[in-house]
């Protein structure tokens, strides 16, 4: 085999780990969220990574949250509330060197659990565009954007509440 051969191997090689490297993480990114381990879900992303929300209409939800700090933050608060499941599309995944970008697709369906009268059910469906680099700690996300495409709740209220008569 020729050395140019070899050369063009090992950078196939190397994009194949690259992609595999990306897709598990992308897979604890999931499984930490859904879970609620705000650690594991702000490990996920670099020391100064960022996440940024916006809803069907093109409008940003929510304040960026960047740092790790805030990322653990942001699950701690959310997911109590709300107790759900990713369903992770395969990303269409492009690397470059040390960096990295994708597109995925995902559904993901909750039940809100903060208040014994009130219940919910939320199905989103969207992607992520993301951006990655390699570190020394391994792949991470750079930059995660999130945008919603369809999103549903349906909400249920305790109708049998006691009055309160003087």
């Amino acid at each position: 085999m020729t050395v140019e051969r070899l050369d063009a191997l090992e950078r196939r090689l190397d994009a194949a780990e690259a992609q595999l490297a990306i897709i598990r993480l992308e897979a604890e990114y999931a499984r930490s969220w859904d879970a609620g381990d705000g650690a594991a879900y702000a490990r996920c992303y670099m020391p100064d990574g960022a996440f940024e929300l916006y809803g069907a209409d093109g409008v940003r939800m929510k304040p960026v949250y960047r740092g790790r700090a805030e990322l653990e933050a942001l699950c701690a608060k959310i997911t109590p509330t709300m107790v759900g499941l990713h369903f992770m599309h395969l990303p269409r995944i492009t690397v470059t060197g040390d960096t990295a970008t994708s597109r995925i697709h995902f559904d993901y369906r909750g039940i809100l659990t903060g208040d014994p009268r009130y219940t919910g059910r939320r199905e989103t469906s969207g992607y992520y565009d993301v951006r990655y680099r390699r570190t020394d700690e391994g792949w991470k996300i750079e930059y995660r954007l999130e945008k919603k495409v369809f999103g549903q709740l349906c909400e249920g209220f305790d109708i049998y509440v006691q009055p309160d008569f003087p």
